[in-house]
């Protein structure tokens, strides 16, 4: 059995765990060895990976959205064209070349490989983590900067919806087909370019979302002192230090 390599990204894994695993009939279909690969894989990840929490600062904060044919978080986006759309969901949405699903999910692990350290790690974001990055994002008049597989800038394509998951049963979200946790952000993005729907949407060279920007690990941010608390730390190491002279 294929075991993942060091760095190996969950794709390349299952692309190259599937022909094995059928050829040695562990399993009878793509469908079912699939879904034994992607098993292997998140029991291997899991067992040996450290989890680190990524938040916020005045600093950090998202700078684009990419459209991708492998989102982190593991979960497609809906497309709607006018023509193109199941009974239902033409009875819900009626926009024309506009791309919805989730762009943060809280508490979901993403898996990460730095080159640089040779470090594998998880990382994941809180639902308050998740709130503030889609306020900030859209403060800061970032709701154009898109681009494909976070290389190619994707001009005429903007946010045009955004909305926090506050009930999984009575949420837009849940409406569409989606089941996804409180505190999830959804988007909707308007593609006004014919050429990108035609030739990268509708071909399926993209499935889903994937965000691009800046986040600091928990205990990084949690290490930062204020100038006012190194102070009060340097003034009561002193009086300790006097109180030890005194007693002595």
């Amino acid at each position: 059995m294929p075991k993942p390599r060091k760095g190996e990204k969950q794709s390349d894994f299952i692309s190259r765990c599937v022909p094995i695993v059928i050829s040695d009939k562990t399993a009878k279909d793509n469908s079912q060895a699939t879904a034994i690969c992607d098993s292997m894989y998140k029991t291997k990840m899991t067992e040996t990976i450290p989890v680190k929490e990524l938040m916020l600062t005045d600093e950090t904060g998202l700078d684009a959205i990419a459209l991708v044919e492998y989102p982190a978080i593991e979960m497609d986006f809906l497309m709607f064209e006018n023509n193109e759309v199941s009974v239902t969901l033409a009875r819900i949405y009626k926009e024309k070349q506009i791309l919805t699903g989730p762009a943060m999910i809280p508490d979901k692990q993403i898996y990460r490989y730095n080159q640089e350290t040779d470090e594998e790690y998880y990382v994941y974001f809180t639902k308050e983590t998740v709130e503030q990055s889609s306020q900030k994002y859209l403060e800061q008049s970032k709701q154009s900067n898109v681009n494909f597989e976070h290389e190619v800038s994707l001009p005429n394509i903007t946010l045009i919806e955004s909305w926090i998951v506050t009930d999984t049963l009575k949420d837009k979200s849940a409406a569409l087909g989606y089941s996804v946790p409180i505190g999830t952000w959804m988007i909707s993005m308007k593609v006004n370019d014919s050429t990108v729907w035609n030739n990268i949407v509708k071909k399926e060279m993209v499935k889903g979302f994937s965000i691009e920007g800046f986040f600091v690990e928990k205990f990084a941010k949690d290490e930062q002192i204020s100038v006012e608390e190194q102070k009060n730390i340097e003034l009561l190491n002193q009086i300790t230090e006097l109180l030890f002279q005194i007693t002595e």
